[in-house]
């Protein structure tokens, strides 16, 4: 009996450095990343010369937004415009 108490001991510990070998290593997994092209930073539409104007209710021109180059990136959703002029009308008010 004796005999078996001392085998059963070092046994016992090697399963468990076993287990816990195997858990931490699954917990410190990474995760597999897509290779689709969603990751990618690629504009999905570009306009250029672009012009776009506002109007309100009445048919007044509220403002005229203009950019040489507009590009929108789909992975974030971000827009860049090169070179942007913002031209704001004011309502002319009664004196």
């Amino acid at each position: 009996m004796k005999r078996w108490g001392s085998a059963l001991f070092p046994l016992s510990l090697l399963l468990i450095l076993t287990g816990l070998t195997f858990w931490l290593r699954y917990a410190t997994e990474l995760p597999q990343t897509k290779h689709d092209g969603k990751l990618r930073h690629d504009p999905d539409y570009i306009i250029t010369d672009a012009i776009l104007r506002k109007i309100d209710q009445t048919g007044r021109l509220k403002y005229t937004l203009s950019a040489t180059d507009i590009r929108h990136y789909p992975d974030d959703e971000s827009t860049d415009m090169l070179k942007p002029n913002l031209v704001h009308f004011q309502a002319k008010s009664p004196r």
